[in-house]
């Protein structure tokens, strides 16, 4: 280590230092590491700006965490431990959280996928063409015992370029042991070759398997067949498989490649059946260590994704469903409250029934004591006596107006039931528009490794990827 937590090597002290004091003399210094354990906290606290990926244990998580919490005083930003503790926790590949202290909050971004087609180290034949000027010259000097005038100025390494690969131009399929099984992967029928464009066929390991993704507490049960399709560009990586393309299935493979095609240089790897006995084995390992099954499980509805079924389709497939339920469980509580508001409409409907008759039932006595009063009033003034009691009539009228008054009051409390029962209605009915609304429906993202034992790897063997590949040395693209 360079710049371990502990001890002191020869390059700590100065690389500190740097840290410490570079950015005074504006010269910016990168830390990247695989393993944040293996740096001096004194380093990370320094960084001012982070990128963080996919942390797998829990040590290198406090170590970053107790880096950034260093480095983000110093600033003077606020840190929020536990939510840095939950991005990185919720991290997927090739998805980086940055955190900048002089931003107010850190920032999640996507990495975009790429793939490099490098030729990696230089073939003896290739080496061999980078050498062809030198040795003609020294052949040159030593018939002639002096150094040419002019000699052409030899290739640079960098000059050659991975598509006029000098080994591309073999129009024999290079042999190989029978033991070894050949298959040619097909030309894709929208690709054609342009004006110079040759089809030439480079070798690449394919490995077909199966693998098993087994977790009892959430009922999965999937097995899955891979095929991994591993060019080789000049030489085989190592260890093999590193950069492999996955497919969900075996394509149909042809016995025969393209008439009048050309072929890349093989490696002697690829030609030794032993090697394949081996890669095999090497594939499986891959598998185990880079495949997952990610499954998406909403519990809000008690459901969840199949297998090979990605965020964006669930999450629509989720949102179909919880409209459904909505209005399902909508239809439920409204018929469940229907009968109650019902009753509670024919009580008001009673109710106001009685008011009206209480009312038409007061009048009624009210013009019978006016006409009784006016009565007694003519008797007195004639000078006779009535036989009638304005207190009869008074009291009969005083009865009415009670009776109108309870009424009235049962009225009210019919009102008021009603508008209880339909309030009760309508927050049952927002409750479940809140609990089944598409855009607050959680997932749960559940990964789940394959099952080591069961990893079968059913045939490795050689096939033959098609390229066009131009003359003229420009750029080489897959056919397939």
């Amino acid at each position: 280590g360079y710049f371990p937590p502990v001890a002191n090597p020869p390059s700590k002290r100065p690389m500190i230092t740097l840290l410490k004091q570079a950015r005074a003399y504006g010269l910016g210094c990168v830390l990247a590491t695989q393993n944040p354990v293996d740096l001096d906290y004194k380093g990370l606290s320094n960084a001012g700006t982070w990128f963080l990926g996919r942390l797998q244990t829990e040590r290198d998580k406090r170590r970053v965490i107790e880096g950034l919490e260093g480095a983000s005083p110093e600033a003077g930003a606020a840190f929020d431990r536990a939510g840095i503790e939950r991005t990185l926790s919720a991290l997927d590949k090739r998805v980086f959280l940055m955190n900048n202290v002089h931003a107010a909050a850190p920032r999640v971004f996507h990495s975009r996928w790429a793939m490099s087609y490098l030729s990696g180290p230089l073939t003896r034949t290739q080496l061999g063409t980078l050498m062809a000027d030198r040795k003609a010259a020294a052949n040159l000097r030593s018939r002639e015992g002096k150094a040419p005038a002019e000699l052409k100025t030899p290739q640079r390494p960098g000059d050659l370029r991975r598509d006029s690969r000098p080994e591309d131009g073999a129009t024999m399929r290079p042999a190989v042991t029978a033991e070894i099984t050949q298959r040619y992967w097909p030309v894709d029928a929208e690709s054609a070759p342009k004006d110079g464009e040759r089809l030439c066929y480079r070798p690449a390991l394919l490995g077909v398997g199966r693998l098993h993704f087994v977790k009892a507490t959430d009922e999965i049960d999937v097995w899955q067949e891979i095929t991994a399709m591993q060019p080789v560009h000049g030489e085989l990586p190592k260890p093999p498989w590193t950069s492999a393309m996955l497919f969900d299935r075996k394509p149909l493979l042809a016995e025969t490649g393209g008439a009048g095609a050309s072929y890349g240089d093989l490696p002697s790897e690829l030609a030794q059946m032993k090697n394949y006995r081996r890669w095999d084995n090497d594939l499986a390992d891959h598998l185990y260590q880079g495949q997952r099954l990610t499954i998406w499980r909403c519990a809000d509805l008690g459901e969840r994704s199949t297998p090979g079924e990605a965020e964006a389709e669930f999450r629509a497939r989720t949102a179909e469903s919880a409209r459904r339920q909505r209005d399902a469980r909508r239809d439920q509580v409204m018929q469940k409250h229907a009968v109650r508001i019902k009753r509670q409409e024919d009580h008001l409907a009673r109710a106001e029934a009685k008011v009206a008759e209480q009312k038409s039932q007061f009048w009624v006595r009210l013009l019978e004591a006016v006409g009784r009063f006016v009565e007694i009033v003519t008797m007195a003034v004639l000078g006779r006596r009535s036989r009638k009691h304005i207190s009869t009539s008074a009291g009969a009228l005083m009865r009415e107006r009670n009776q109108q008054s309870r009424a009235q009051e049962q009225l009210d409390e019919a009102k008021s039931a009603l508008d209880v029962e339909r309030a009760a209605e309508q927050e049952e009915l927002d409750q479940i528009d809140a609990a089944l609304h598409p855009d607050r429906l959680t997932l749960e993202k559940i990964e789940v490794p394959p099952r080591k034992s069961d990893i079968a790897v059913d045939e490795v063997l050689l096939v033959w990827v098609p390229w066009w590949v131009a003359d003229a040395g420009s750029a080489a693209r897959p056919a397939y």
